[in-house]
């Protein structure tokens, strides 16, 4: 039996348990106050229908001032849940103000041996965060910059969460952003409300924008100022799609029965560069079916530029008549699509654009991604089947010994 056990352990150390432990909330923040004793709590999530016993500890800067009100825990069969509170005793004063951390982990223990040999379990954890916010004397304020996105000639909005993490109150707080775009360094500058903020808290400041632009990446740089003090924020948005649009297609030099040459006239809609576009082609005959596929060379597009496709079509054997066709640009993983029609007559090609707008596709459209959840759980059932196999295997050559 002994040898069973050892095969049994082994197997057991090849196959992942489906961890079902959770906790909540992930984080907490609380603001520093003398000599205070402040309180939390968490929740401690089972979804595991066994016992379970777990230890908890403390770690990082915050970790010597947070006392929890127990360091085992056990959940029973049936127990979803359990919470746990916990006091931080903190000191008169911290040496560095801002924001100091430190964390409370739960830890689960390995089972209990039993007298047929040791059986293994994962040893699993997870954090709750402790934030402590200490002020900064006198005054000092951070912010944070939102920005909704818009089409052309909608509003931006712009909103900016200010808080006050002084000793003191703030009595005027505003803001300046100045949008520019790759092409317009001094685009536009709009000013926000303004507002006093009191320690301690936090205000939105906010602003508006038309978008009287083309589509593109636009920046905006934010300097806020509050009791002669400032500070910046920068980041950047999007006004309307991008996209690649199709606005000609020209045959040349065509000859009947002879390769067709069709040139795609493009044009970048957006105002920042785009690599690596390139189009394709499809021809069909008049009952649907595809008769050439044929995709061209890459090109790089400016902002706002121009540029030219070649695709090609072999017309050997095919009759003076109309054919419909297909046109995909492909570029940032999007696709424009436009249907057109190819044209033999007696004395050449032709071809004729039939919409005036493009559609754009994603790339991407009807591709499933795994969550990472189900991509955890399709793992560890390879490891069960796996770890079942391989114990097969060495249970048929111990009975064979």
């Amino acid at each position: 039996m002994k040898k069973l056990a050892i095969l049994l352990t082994i197997a057991l150390l090849l196959v992942p348990l489906v961890s079902g432990l959770g906790i909540t909330p992930t984080r907490k923040a609380f603001e520093f106050e003398p000599d205070k004793v402040l309180r939390g709590g968490f929740t401690i999530l089972n979804s595991e229908a066994k016992n379970i016993e777990f230890s908890i500890t403390t770690r990082g800067e915050l970790g010597q001032y947070i006392m929890p009100s127990q360091t085992t825990l056990e959940l029973k069969t049936g127990d979803a849940s359990k919470e746990v509170s916990y006091e931080i005793k903190l000191p008169s004063s911290f040496e560095t103000p801002g924001m100091h951390t430190g964390e409370i982990i739960v830890t689960s223990l390995p089972s209990k041996s039993t007298e047929e040999g040791a059986f293994i379990d994962n040893i699993v954890s997870v954090v709750t965060e402790v934030r402590l916010r200490v002020p900064y004397p006198g005054i000092y304020a951070e912010g944070r910059l939102d920005i909704l996105d818009a089409n052309v000639n909608e509003t931006v909005k712009f909103i900016l969460p200010i808080s006050n993490f002084g000793s003191q109150d703030l009595s005027s707080v505003k803001g300046t952003i100045l949008l520019s775009s790759p092409t317009d360094p001094n685009l536009a500058a709009v000013i926000t409300d303004e507002k006093p903020i009191k320690a301690k808290t936090t205000e939105e400041l906010q602003a508006n924008w038309l978008a009287s632009v083309e589509p593109g990446i636009y920046k905006a740089d934010a300097t806020i100022k509050y009791d002669q003090k400032t500070f910046t924020m920068a980041k950047d948005f999007a006004i309307g799609l991008l996209l690649v649009d199709l606005v000609s297609a020209n045959v040349k030099d065509f000859k009947i029965g002879g390769i067709a040459k069709i040139s795609l006239g493009i044009k970048n809609r957006w105002n920042s560069k785009i690599s690596n576009v390139y189009g394709s082609l499809t021809v069909f005959d008049t009952k649907g079916s595809i008769i050439s596929q044929t995709k061209s060379s890459s090109i790089e597009l400016a902002g706002q530029g121009d540029g030219n496709l070649d695709v090609f079509w072999d017309t050997e054997g095919m009759p003076s008549g109309t054919y419909p066709a297909n046109v995909s640009i492909h570029y940032a993983d999007k696709k424009t699509e436009r249907p057109i029609k190819l044209i033999i007559g007696t004395s050449g090609m032709y071809a004729q654009i039939d919409s005036a707008t493009g559609q754009v596709i994603s790339e991407k459209t009807g591709t499933l991604k795994a969550s990472p959840i189900s991509l955890i759980l399709t793992v560890q059932v390879l490891f069960i089947i796996i770890g079942a196999g391989l114990l097969f295997f060495l249970w048929q050559k111990f009975k064979k010994q």
